[in-house]
């Protein structure tokens, strides 16, 4: 069942996103600033990709239909677009 799968996806990312933790922790450890930083940036965005991805999946466990689903969509669309 679609529902099911959606949860699981939402579970697994919710998972995948409180597991980042750890990466920025680590951070403190490296000496090079400059490479600090980048790695910094780029566990951010990580963490930020994972965070949408968890809200739209779950908003999408509350959906009741294909319209709610695809209106869903569209919005985040369109304010990925603008924030892109």
């Amino acid at each position: 069942m679609e529902s099911d799968n959606i949860k699981q996806l939402y579970e697994d990312s919710r998972q995948l996103l409180i597991n980042t933790e750890p990466l920025t922790e680590r951070l403190t450890g490296i000496r090079n600033p400059q490479l600090k930083e980048t790695l910094k940036d780029y566990v951010h965005t990580v963490q930020s990709d994972l965070l949408i991805l968890t809200d739209l999946l779950f908003e999408l466990i509350t959906c009741e239909d294909e319209t709610e689903i695809e209106f869903l969509i569209n919005t985040n669309r369109d304010i990925n677009e603008l924030v892109n």
